[in-house]
């Protein structure tokens, strides 16, 4: 399909990465809807690490794609 490795990462590699970031984001942001006190500290911690795991990911993802080049070895 790809004749270029590095095509086939960008698109497919991060796009599943992609995938992943969403759902953390997603599983974060559900967690603090069900959150009706903020007395729980775990609950507080499972929102919010879910979210900075995948605004992380997310971040990563903005990284390579705009640094990326062939001539530099990452």
């Amino acid at each position: 399909m790809y004749d270029n490795p590095i095509k086939f990462w960008k698109n497919f590699r991060l796009g599943t990465e992609l995938q992943i970031s969403g759902g953390l984001i997603y599983n974060g942001l559900c967690s603090f809807d069900q959150i009706e006190y903020f007395y729980y500290e775990h609950e507080v911690f499972e929102f919010l690490y879910s979210l900075s795991i995948g605004l992380e990911r997310l971040e990563k993802i903005v990284v390579i794609l705009t640094e990326h080049d062939e001539e530099m070895d990452l």
